[in-house]
């Protein structure tokens, strides 16, 4: 019984060792990519190109509709996505990580606006992107 617990504790280990290297990694790794990232510069890959920008609603609950002034207050996702070129990295030299999450307030975001809005969007504070290492 003491040998059986004594290999379960050192796999243990082994497997807390590489999830703290794996998340050292991924530390380095986003430290690495916004070391010089700039939110206030459009991120293409050429400037004199346009940058595309995928951009979807899913509507998610229908909260009221009041017909008689024409107001429908929903939920909804707003999802967008484009390539920025200043996060791309090689995964195979970063321990295989082709995905991390950055919070949105430190990233360039499209000026998008929705117009007839009746009420204010969530704080952005809270919204996370995801850095994928392909394109």
């Amino acid at each position: 019984m003491v040998v059986h617990w004594c290999i379960l504790v050192l796999l243990s280990q082994v497997q807390r060792g590489s999830m703290a290297r794996e998340k050292n990694m991924e530390y380095m790794l986003s430290q690495e990519l916004m070391h010089n990232y700039d939110k206030t510069i459009r991120p293409a890959f050429d400037s004199r190109q346009a940058l595309n920008v995928t951009f979807g609603l899913s509507l998610t609950q229908i909260i009221d509709l009041d017909e008689r002034n024409q107001i429908l207050t929903t939920n909804c996702w707003l999802n967008q996505a484009w390539i920025d070129y200043n996060l791309i990295w090689n995964s195979s030299e970063w321990g295989n990580i082709s995905v991390i999450r950055i919070p949105i307030i430190k990233l360039w975001t499209p000026d998008i606006i929705l117009y007839n809005k009746y009420v204010a969007l969530r704080d952005s504070t809270t919204r996370k992107a995801v850095a994928s290492w392909k394109a």
